[in-house]
């Protein structure tokens, strides 16, 4: 079992930072640190969500960080977690909404051999919305994400060949959609199928978007 996590320290969105992670081998009663010391045990000492052996990646305040994007692991073990914020040639901005304006997608990846993590800017914006990711059998990266700003939806990948560096969008589509896509990752590691549910932009309508990643 695997999770990661960013800390707000108060209600303002600006003070999210930081990516932390932790990871059990045994169904949850004890958690481990990045590097594998036994760090919590359930029902006597829970994890301390800011504890500084916890923390992966230093991500600052005042970097439009969303909270509570996506993560999957693929068939090696390997730990991918979709976030989004700034690039780093932006300057800090206390004022979220503007930071979420400029925000870009960034993809976080844990070598399991090594305990070594990676971070990868993509070039995608995203705005306000939360993208999901997704892995195929192949362990080959797929993205849906919402363009809050131009209501379109948005499908990136990224191969494992090119250690998931490739990432380039595959669909945009029309300006209908709303926020917050997902995909079905059961669907997608055993059948080969990218399926996506997308609400609409202004109505109850729901869509199913079926993508064949053959190829």
């Amino acid at each position: 079992m695997h999770v990661t996590w960013t800390v707000r320290e108060t209600p303002d969105a600006s003070t999210n930072h930081d990516l932390y992670y932790a990871y059990s081998k045994d169904k949850g009663r004890t958690w481990r640190n990045n590097a594998g010391t036994v760090v919590a045990t359930a029902g006597v000492a829970p994890l301390a969500s800011d504890a500084a052996d916890l923390k992966v990646w230093s991500i600052a305040r005042n970097r439009g960080l969303m909270n509570q994007e996506s993560q999957v692991v693929d068939a090696a073990g390997i730990v991918h977690v979709l976030a989004s914020h700034l690039p780093a040639s932006a300057a800090d901005t206390a004022d979220f909404t503007a930071a979420r304006d400029r925000a870009v997608l960034v993809h976080y990846w844990r070598d399991k051999a090594s305990k070594v993590w990676h971070q990868d800017y993509t070039p995608f914006l995203e705005r306000s919305a939360r993208g999901d990711i997704g892995v195929d059998g192949r362990d080959n990266l797929y993205v849906a994400s919402g363009d809050s700003s131009t209501d379109k939806l948005h499908i990136e990948t990224a191969s494992k060949a090119s250690t998931w560096s490739d990432w380039t969008i595959r669909h945009t589509s029309s300006p209908i959609y709303y926020s917050d896509p997902l995909i079905d990752h059961e669907r997608l590691s055993t059948l080969g199928v990218l399926s996506i549910f997308a609400p609409r932009y202004g109505g109850s309508q729901i869509d199913v978007q079926d993508w064949n990643t053959a190829g």
